[in-house]
């Protein structure tokens, strides 16, 4: 379902990839085919990565500098696990569109999931530059401090998520465990009690993983 948490990867805090209802259209220009949104979201509800690759490459063999047609082989690349080829098809979405936040927020995101958090920072930074209103943008931002060791700023751009779309599941999960990682259990509790009226389910989780935390783990990071 479009909208979905999109299980992608193996980050020890969240979901790699969390793409917001709206993303597609904010990608397509108003007034555009509305069966074109209706199937990308078919590919992402059953996970065919290839096919929706291969829907945008059709659609770019006739159009080969549509920047939205780009980001979707970008996203789908990602999703397949092929960081290089992503990486080159958002790298000419931001090429063509340099003022498009989301497309510098997901090429940071596919450099941080290929084992470079610190390009990540930089690539996501000009993303925020452009929209600092994206709360994807600060829950990508939150993965690559955590991962550069910058555990209370991952736990701030969590909140930061959070605080700019107050119904991000995952970034309310993040923030439960980023907060406990630093000791600020007050922040923990809140952000399961966010998770709790949100995703009852996720919020159990979120519950199990602060308990086992709680036992035996080492001093909070800082």
């Amino acid at each position: 379902m479009l909208g979905a948490v999109l299980l992608a990867g193996c980050h020890a805090l969240a979901p790699l990839l969390y793409v917001p209802a709206p993303i597609w259209s904010m990608l397509f220009e108003p007034g555009s085919d509305k069966s074109i949104g209706r199937d990308l979201a078919a590919f992402e509800e059953k996970g065919d990565w290839a096919g929706m690759l291969k829907f945008a490459q059709a659609r770019l063999e006739t159009d080969s500098v549509n920047h939205e047609w780009l980001f979707v082989c970008g996203y789908a690349t990602y999703q397949m696990g092929n960081y290089a080829a992503a990486k080159a098809y958002f790298t000419n979405a931001t090429t063509l569109v340099p003022e498009n936040a989301v497309a510098w927020i997901f090429l940071g995101e596919t450099f941080r999931a290929s084992g470079d958090p610190r390009r990540a920072l930089e690539l996501e930074q000009r993303g925020l530059r452009i929209d600092n209103r994206s709360a994807l943008g600060w829950f990508f931002m939150g993965h690559a401090f955590a991962d550069t060791g910058q555990q209370r700023r991952a736990a701030e751009a969590y909140q930061e998520a959070v605080r700019n779309e107050n119904e991000f599941v995952e970034a309310w999960y993040a923030l439960g465990l980023q907060s406990a990682k630093i000791g600020d259990k007050r922040q923990a509790e809140a952000a399961l009690h966010s998770l709790r009226q949100l995703a009852p389910a996720r919020a159990e989780q979120l519950f199990v993983q602060l308990q086992t935390q709680q036992q035996g783990q080492p001093p909070p990071q800082r």
